[in-house]
């Protein structure tokens, strides 16, 4: 295969992977980044740098700075280039390696260096990993996930509740002020000390605007900053999930997905403020107790406790009723997508009628269920206004009796009414806010489901065998394969030997299990039982992206991305050469289509290609398999919708491209007799196993009637011949 890669700051990762042993795979610690370009950017090479088994820190600081201690570091050159930063020469002079030029070291002035050096450079250095005997084995990421991150950016947090403590003492100087306006202002008619109360609390005023602006600034800042962290996580675990593992429904998943904005908004939100401000209520009714005494901080402890009381008593119908909403949204969810996917069958169908049942009614109970929690939502806000106004009222009530047996002053009353306003504000909003927390908790449990699903990768920093030779060949021994647990076998016992060079057809009937041995080979879902081998090594000893990477795949049904022609061909692939894809669209019969368009390879495609033939959407599929010329082929049905013309076509440049690398392998499923012009030997499947193995010309001469011969094996099959009265012929139309 050609040199795919020309990315300096990949090179720099994998100098580090050989330095300490650790080998790392180009396309694995690739996978799931949002590259752009296919080059790794400085502010993606933290999380490779992970995948690798390494920690990274960029920092801004000059080569002189740079201690020995952080050697070897990465320095970040102009034009996109980096250097490798290995030992310090004397005085002025630094050995550096750079991988532009093959890796080779270099000895560099400082003059020199600081010529093409940006300012910032990175140190690596390899993650400790605890043995699995330690008690304190590093956690896998589980349920952590979440708060594991919020507690990374804990010190925002701290931010907040120290705004929230100055805020809320601040806020006791309202209180003050009205308290010595009354008892000591008005009667001595002091105009100079009010003003200087007008000015001390204006400025209180101030800071307090201060205060609650930054306190916003640093939730917005922490809530950006997860946000950017565990909605990568979240779909990127989605992307990485094994199809076997993937849940029945997209549109059910995409709902559990999109549980993350409610707790996004729970979590990065004004609800934190309001939470921070919650113990602080015992403040204001000290305050209050201070000014008042126990008859007038009674009614307002007496309030605060029922309200307490409410919210927690309607948390049991409001957790209800959470519960059955959310499940009713993921089903209309899952309804809404099968419904826009499955439009054309649909409507063939004439099923409009029971599709708009089967949503009204799913709509009607997560409406009625929205309907139930927002009602006892807000019965219980409701009730805890209530109490807030017979709190105030009962408050003035023993004021007035306090002050009339000169037991308080009038402006402690009026402070002290003040105060229980603060006092009993959040507590109007425990209802609201433990209503948000149980849509968010159940969402963090759906999303939870998402998260504990085990990806097809090993944990970070797990080492795969590498392949830097690949070698085409494929090998299952004892091959079994079920797609449900108690489903029945697809694939029994199956053992086929491919040697590298091979040009393999498999035929059958529908559900013989062709499109699921292709599928296994190419890691989308495990076997059952048995194993397969790829290149001679064992499938999952091999790292997926690398697997696949070396792999041409064509589905049965190839679907294509939102965008245009030009990167669906260079999907996954955006370094290729024009020259490479001039040839791979000429193969595939995609030239004079191309031509044809407006916009030629810059067209638009729609989403799945829909604005294109089955034809077409085949021809893009087999362009893109053959564009990094992989030395294995796997086409499943690669004609099934092209015509003859095109299909003839195809074939004959097929037969060039194989015969230009006489080690290049094929494997192919196909029901049609002209593809097997490509072919020299013939596997015929039946039920998931292997009915006939051996030289086309022999295979497909058995007749249907009559016993077959035994049929010689072919170049490393490992099957026999065919069973009397079942022919290949039956499976391949005229």
């Amino acid at each position: 295969m050609p040199d795919r890669y020309d990315d300096p700051l990949l090179e720099a990762l994998l100098f580090f992977g050989k330095l300490h042993s650790r080998p790392i795979n180009r396309s694995g610690v690739m996978q799931c980044l949002p590259l752009w370009g296919g080059k790794l950017s400085p502010q993606m090479f933290p999380r490779a740098a992970e995948r690798a088994g390494f920690e990274s820190k960029l920092v801004r600081r000059s080569v002189s700075r740079i201690s020995p201690a952080t050697y070897p570091a990465i320095l970040l050159l102009e034009d996109n280039e980096v250097a490798i930063l290995v030992e310090k020469e004397g005085r002025n002079k630094f050995k550096v390696v750079l991988p532009s030029s093959g890796g080779g070291e270099e000895i560099l002035t400082t003059d020199e260096l600081n010529e093409v050096y940006t300012g910032i450079a990175i140190f690596v250095k390899p993650s400790y990993e605890f043995e699995s005997r330690s008690e304190f084995r590093a956690r896998r990421l589980g349920k952590n996930w979440f708060w594991g991150t919020l507690w990374r950016f804990r010190s925002f947090y701290f931010r907040v509740g120290i705004s929230t403590v100055v805020i809320n003492f601040l806020a006791l100087a309202s209180s003050i002020f009205m308290m010595n306006v009354y008892d000591r202002v008005v009667p001595n008619e002091a105009v100079d000390t009010l003003f200087v109360l007008a000015m001390g609390v204006g400025i209180a005023y101030v800071f307090e605007f201060i205060l609650k602006s930054l306190r916003t600034h640093f939730v917005d800042r922490a809530g950006h900053r997860i946000d950017l962290i565990l909605g990568s996580e979240i779909f990127g675990r989605m992307l990485g999930m094994r199809f076997g593992d993937r849940p029945d429904s997209a549109g059910s998943l995409a709902s559990q997905a999109r549980g993350y904005d409610a707790l996004r908004e729970f979590f990065t939100s004004a609800s934190i403020a309001a939470i921070a401000d919650l113990p602080f209520t015992f403040v204001f009714v000290g305050v209050i107790y201070l000014l008042g005494g126990p008859t007038v901080a009674l009614p307002v402890v007496a309030g605060l406790t029922l309200a307490l009381i409410i919210g927690l008593i309607m948390q049991l119908p409001i957790r209800k009723a959470v519960s059955k909403s959310y499940q009713s949204s993921n089903q209309r969810q899952a309804l809404l997508v099968e419904g826009i996917q499955g439009l054309e069958r649909i409507k063939a169908t004439r099923s409009e009628s029971e599709m708009q049942a089967r949503m009204e009614e799913v709509m009607h109970v997560s409406a009625k269920s929205e309907i139930e929690s927002r009602g006892y939502s807000h019965l219980a806000m409701n009730m805890t206004a209530l109490l807030h106004h017979v709190v105030s009222t009962v408050i003035i009530i023993a004021a007035f009796f306090a002050v009339r047996d000169r037991e308080m002053t009038m402006g402690a009353m009026i402070a002290c009414v003040i105060l229980s306003g603060r006092a009993m504000g959040p507590m109007a909003l425990v209802a609201s806010l433990l209503t948000r927390m149980q849509l968010s908790l159940r969402s963090l449990s759906g999303l939870n489901q998402i998260m504990e699903i085990p990806p097809e990768r090993h944990d970070r920093g797990a080492q795969y065998i590498s392949m830097p030779e690949f070698s085409p060949s494929v090998e299952t021994h004892q091959l079994k394969f079920r797609y449900e647990e108690e489903g029945a076998l697809i694939l029994d016992e199956l053992n086929i030997r491919i040697q590298p060079g091979e040009r393999v057809a498999l035929l059958g009937k529908t559900g013989s299990g062709k499109s699921s041995l292709l599928r296994l080979l190419m890691g989308f879902n495990r076997p059952t039982d048995g194993s397969i081998s790829i290149s001679g090594v064992e499938l999952s000893q091999l790292d997926p992206a690398e697997l696949r990477a070396n792999i041409g795949y064509v589905p049965q049904d190839p679907g294509l991305l939102y965008g245009s022609l030009r990167s669906n061909l260079l999907a996954g692939c955006p370094w290729v050469e024009d020259q490479k894809l001039l040839e791979a669209i000429d193969i595939a019969g995609l030239s004079g289509f191309i031509r044809s368009l407006p916009r030629g390879i810059d067209q638009p495609v729609s989403e799945n290609g829909n604005s294109l033939s089955g034809g077409q959407k085949q021809a893009v599929s087999l362009a893109r398999a053959l564009i990094e010329e992989p030395e294995l082929l796997l086409f499943d049905e690669p004609t099934s919708a092209m015509d003859s013309g095109s299909e003839k076509r195809l074939i004959e440049k097929l037969r060039g491209y194989l015969d230009g690398d006489s080690m290049r392998t094929l494997l192919v499923a196909t029901h049609k007799r002209s593809i097997l012009t490509l072919v020299d030997r013939v596997i015929v499947m039946e039920n998931g196993k292997v009915v006939a193995d051996g030289p086309k010309e022999k295979v497909m001469r058995v007749p249907t009637s009559a016993k077959p011969p035994e049929v010689p094996r072919a170049r490393g099959s490992m099957s026999g011949s065919v069973p009397s009265g079942d022919s290949p012929d039956v499976a391949l139309p005229n």
